[in-house]
């Protein structure tokens, strides 16, 4: 057998074991992209650590980040690990590849004020994507996963209690979207704060509003935050990092129109850190770990 068939019985094997539609579909995607080509036909008896060594080695000199050819080295050694167990290979020879080392990575955490002034900008009439004043407040307070943002549905929230349920997340690949467990597949509660809960009720009063003058209904089972009137769908998860990337480069752009004053050819590569907002929405939970939330 060769390491592809190995790789792609693996694949098949995680997913009958109910491993994440995200997971898979990067899995599959490493192989098609990068193991396959260079050592999908490898025959496994033949495969060996300084192989993988010199697949490493390639990846990385392609451009490949140190992080991202782990990534593929933890794929291939759990393949071989469970291929092992199979009888289709005598060793793991993974074991004694050397893939590159993790250097610490810094956080990159958003201060109160930046927050702040993401979520004033998002509420201005003329964004692009007026529901992201709601959304960074509530991922800002509550910690949250992205996924399980968009799979919030009006039936979660426990407005006596001041608390919301997590019941699911929403995924989404180049194949599709759809609903999994949350991760750990552990359903829990988190209890909001009165600014949290402020935000949701006027997301509730818009949505109700919306609806009502579109003359449809918003039931109970509604998601929090859709593109439907009637609340019908989640919004995608894609749709929620693609605004708020959106946001960070307006928030730069004073800044980098005061730099074209003195160098017209600038981009926003050649602004200050200061300057930067060079923020990941998964960020905003990092924010909500290590600063206090009440400054809402």
């Amino acid at each position: 057998s060769s390491l592809g068939a190995l790789l792609d019985e693996y694949i098949a094997h995680i997913e009958r074991m109910g491993r994440a539609p995200t997971t898979l579909y990067g899995y599959r995607r490493i192989v098609a992209k990068r193991i396959g080509p260079a050592l999908g036909s490898k025959r496994l008896d033949k495969l060996t650590s300084h192989d993988l060594d010199r697949f490493y080695a390639d990846q990385l000199a392609s451009g490949l980040g140190d992080r991202s050819v782990h990534h593929i080295h933890r794929q291939i050694s759990a393949a071989l690990r469970q291929g092992r167990k199979w009888g289709w290979v005598a060793t793991n020879v993974a074991e004694d590849a050397t893939p590159p080392k993790l250097r610490r990575a810094e956080m990159n955490v958003p201060s109160p004020e930046q927050v702040t002034a993401l979520i004033a900008e998002a509420a201005r009439p003329e964004t692009r994507a007026p529901e992201m004043a709601a959304v960074i407040t509530v991922l800002a307070l509550t910690g949250m996963r992205r996924g399980e943002l968009c799979g919030l549905r009006w039936s979660d929230v426990d407005w006596q209690g001041s608390a919301v349920n997590i019941n699911q997340a929403i995924w989404q690949t180049g194949e599709g979207i759809g609903a999994k467990s949350p991760k750990s597949h552990q359903a829990r509660r988190l209890l909001l704060g009165k600014n949290a809960v402020a935000v949701l009720a006027d997301r509730h009063a818009r949505a109700s509003a919306d609806a009502e003058m579109a003359k449809v209904r918003l039931p109970d089972s509604a998601y929090i935050f859709s593109p439907d009137v009637d609340g019908a769908g989640p919004i995608h998860p894609d749709s929620v990092t693609q605004a708020f990337n959106r946001l960070c480069r307006r928030m730069e752009e004073p800044a980098l129109a005061k730099l074209r004053e003195e160098k017209p050819k600038a981009t926003r590569a050649n602004l200050a850190a200061a300057d930067r907002w060079d923020f990941r929405l998964h960020d905003l939970r990092h924010y909500t770990a290590t600063q206090y939330r009440g400054w809402l």
